[in-house]
């Protein structure tokens, strides 16, 4: 393996006369700029995720414990009437 990189060496010296093949990376400063943005867009994006179902939780849970309702009623019920106490949320979804 080192004999091929030597004859990869030897055939870049040889193309290019005394002057060496660097294939370091080099720095770019505008993409580590660019990178750090992406981070930065990347943990709001996931902070913001986390958010929207913290709040929908204590809603829920709110809702569930005020109202007295069962959530297996309240997704599968078919009769919405709030008023009356029956929380079932299937004809809304289902309603046309």
């Amino acid at each position: 393996m080192a004999d091929q990189a030597r004859v990869g060496e030897a055939r870049a010296t040889a193309l290019l006369g005394e002057q060496t093949l660097n294939l370091s990376k080099k720095s770019r400063p505008l993409e580590t700029v660019i990178q750090f943005v992406l981070l930065i867009c990347g943990a709001l994006s996931i902070f913001t995720t986390i958010g929207i179902v913290w709040v929908l939780a204590q809603e829920a849970l709110l809702f569930f414990t005020l109202t007295g309702a069962n959530p297996i009623e309240f997704l599968f019920g078919t009769r919405w009437a709030p008023e009356a106490g029956f929380y079932g949320a299937l004809p809304l979804i289902t309603q046309p």
